[in-house]
């Protein structure tokens, strides 16, 4: 255990060292990141004369953790050029956009992998913070290589040609994602903060749907609410889930007003990320089953 908590210590310490070189060749307009090289063998150095012409959006079902260990384990044969973060829209780059990176089966040539930490069974949802982010990244790509910014040219996963995944799932808010990345799309510097702020996944009494439920998921699994509290309500955001949210906001130095807003989202993506961190967290499902 003691070995397994060093080596988690040991990565994320390293995400606090960004590489100069790295550092160096980022070019204007880009938002900040950090850069973490994913191990070689892992990604082809160059792309063999192919253009970039797409920019790919995925979905980790892991924790941002296990994202790493995996990236930068010898043999995984799996890497994405960057990944965003789900509590405050922390940007990691792996691979060099010069180089193919192991994400996309036959589309790694003329693409350009982004992906999010997100996972429903360690209660790490989309927030706010990280959609921005990501848009942030997306329209800098797109300045860079002249890419329209439209769902043409970012795409899913599960929509590229011989690929057998499925993400981004339902939870993934194409409509919101696409009007963060025209909000930014005709400015040639972006960040995350300049993108116009909207909370599309605010929640509140009375809300009905998928993203109430994920909310309850959560919520249960860090101890909030219990699976008793959601019979024959999970779905619906009623007493006993504004109650647990009120429970939360109490327990993390929040405003208890009872809404699942911005900072709520922030705070809960950001504890259930530290909660499901660890040796068992397992293999990153989006990265399982790619091949060069």
């Amino acid at each position: 255990m003691l070995r397994s908590l060093l080596v988690v210590v040991f990565l994320l310490g390293g995400l606090l060292i960004p590489s100069r070189a790295a550092l160096a060749e980022l070019p204007a307009g880009y938002p900040p990141l950090t850069f973490v090289p994913a191990a070689e063998g892992n990604y082809d150095v160059g792309r063999g004369g192919a253009r970039i012409t797409a920019i790919v959006i995925h979905e980790t079902e892991a924790p941002y953790s296990s994202v790493v260990y995996w990236f930068r384990r010898p043999g995984s044969n799996a890497s994405a050029h960057y990944l965003v973060r789900a509590w405050d829209g922390g940007i990691t780059q792996f691979v060099a956009e010069s180089d193919r990176a192991y994400h996309a089966r036959s589309a790694n040539a003329w693409t350009i992998g982004i992906e999010h930490e997100f996972g429903v069974r360690f209660g790490i949802g989309h927030t706010d913070v990280q959609y921005r982010s990501s848009a942030a990244l997306a329209c800098a790509i797109g300045h860079r290589y002249g890419i329209p910014l439209d769902r043409d040219h970012i795409l899913g996963h599960n929509e590229l040609p011989g690929n057998d995944h499925r993400d981004p799932g339902p939870f993934w808010n194409w409509t919101y994602y696409m009007s963060l990345v025209r909000g930014c799309a005709g400015d040639a510097h972006v960040s995350a903060t300049s993108i116009p702020m909207d909370c599309d996944a605010c929640l509140s009494f009375g809300a009905e749907g998928d993203a109430v439920a994920l909310l309850q998921s959560r919520l249960v699994s860090l101890g909030f609410l219990s699976e008793d509290d959601l019979a024959g309500g999970e779905g619906t955001f009623g007493p006993l889930t504004r109650a647990a949210v009120l429970a939360f906001q109490d327990a993390n130095g929040l405003p208890g007003n009872g809404l699942y807003g911005e900072d709520t989202a922030a705070a809960l993506a950001r504890v259930s990320s530290v909660a499901a961190a660890g040796p068992d967290a397992g293999v990153p499902l989006d990265l399982a089953m790619l091949t060069r």
